[in-house]
């Protein structure tokens, strides 16, 4: 099975080499500062979930679930906006819908715990699919051809850079000064990203399939490898983000700062992974780079079923990071050049495979809410590493010939 794009004609647009470095360094910056806001909270909202749901791992599951289930229905209407509105103001409209999101989590202690969750909800589902369309539309189209594997790991590495510190920064925020300090810090930061989006260089995009359309397209026996595919890499996403966390939270006791602290070495230990990977995937076979991080990955779920210390945590924190990297790199390079190989339908490419994220997502979180409950965590790292196994089955990626057309 290999990543194509398969109902999505291929469309080339016109060669931009005017403003394409414009373009990439200011959605760089958009990147770096979306992410460090993003990061300083990243790590603790599944404990900030866990804790705000009365310390029961199944409700987080089940928010999760539902998040990812509503930006899958409504990811259509996402791009359908942006045909509307434009890329640029889209993608500065989701910052916004995402800034709302901290701010109603700081209403937690004055309003009803089913208020505060349901328009938290409302503002993420909101921002997933206003957001993230146009994001990879616009990196798709910014990032040179010829070397989107040394592009995505450079890109991965100066975010992972500047977050060295991050998870033992929001640590101490959170024992110092509570949950609003950090919050209103991570929504600035954020706010403040939207500054490079009107430096972008885009090509005015419109999505051309309709709403019931792009379900029957994405169900379709034709495109059943892509679902299949991007179901699983979704999956294994979405228990790394929530579920590993509280799982470290639990072990360590719900000492903040020991999670800050091994967060912040495994970071600092994945940043040359991430630049040297980006360099391999452009300069050898992406193929056997790809299964070796997706056999590495597969081990790395297991090993976390055996952790039970401080130094266990650290070491397969640093092994998995370099199984993901790995992975995801040839990977993330790859499904960028097929999206921009769809030229004028990469928008088109996007919003399936977005729904085929969270078609894996929102089945892997229900069936963890319900194994979780009565098995433990252990239930949840196997489902995971059955999904490295399906996604790796279904990746086939080319030589690096292939990506130079």
């Amino acid at each position: 099975m290999s990543i194509r794009v398969h109902t999505v004609t291929k469309h080339k647009r016109a060669v931009r080499s005017s403003n394409l470095k414009d373009s990439l360094l200011a959605f760089v910056f958009h990147k770096q500062i979306n992410f460090l806001g993003s990061a300083l909270f990243g790590l603790f909202l599944p404990i900030f979930l866990f804790e705000f749901f009365g310390y029961r791992v199944w409700a987080v599951l089940l928010y999760g679930a539902a998040y990812y289930f509503g930006a899958f229905v409504a990811e259509p209407l996402g791009a359908k906006l942006m045909t509307k509105i434009g890329l640029k103001k889209a993608m500065a409209f989701g910052v916004l819908l995402y800034v709302g999101f901290f701010a109603s989590l700081l209403l937690k202690d004055i309003l009803p715990l089913w208020l505060v969750a349901g328009s938290s909800l409302s503002f993420l589902i909101a921002w997933h699919v206003v957001y993230w369309v146009p994001f990879h539309t616009a990196f798709a189209e910014s990032a040179p051809r010829n070397k989107l594997g040394s592009t995505v790991g450079f890109l991965n590495a100066s975010c992972s850079a500047i977050n060295i510190a991050v998870p033992i920064i929001s640590a101490w925020l959170i024992v110092s000064f509570g949950y609003p300090v950090l919050l209103i810090s991570a929504g600035l930061i954020i706010l403040l990203s939207i500054l490079p989006i009107f430096f972008l260089s885009v090509e005015k995009e419109k999505f051309e399939f309709g709403f019931w359309q792009t379900f029957k397209i994405l169900f379709s026996k034709k495109e059943r490898s892509l679902l299949i595919l991007y179901a699983a890499e979704g999956a294994e996403n979405a228990i790394g983000f929530l579920v590993w966390p509280i799982f470290i939270f639990l072990l360590f006791k719900g000492k903040y700062l020991e999670v800050g602290a091994v967060a912040t070495a495994v970071v600092f230990f994945s940043v040359i992974l991430q630049i040297f990977v980006g360099r391999l995937s452009d300069r050898f076979n992406p193929q056997k780079i790809f299964h070796l991080g997706t056999g590495l990955t597969f081990f790395g779920w297991l090993l976390r079923i055996f952790v039970s210390s401080v130094g266990q945590v650290f070491f397969v924190g640093v092994f998995y990071s370099l199984a993901a990297i790995l992975m995801n790199t040839p990977f993330e390079a790859i499904m960028y050049a097929r999206a921009a190989d769809a030229g004028h339908y990469v928008d088109e490419y996007t919003v399936l495979r977005e729904m085929a994220l969270g078609v894996g997502r929102f089945l892997i979180l229900l069936l963890s809410a319900l194994l979780v409950s009565f098995i433990g965590f252990p239930a949840a790292f196997l489902l995971a590493a059955l999904a490295v196994v399906i996604f790796g089955a279904a990746v086939r990626l080319p030589n690096r010939s292939d990506l130079s057309v």
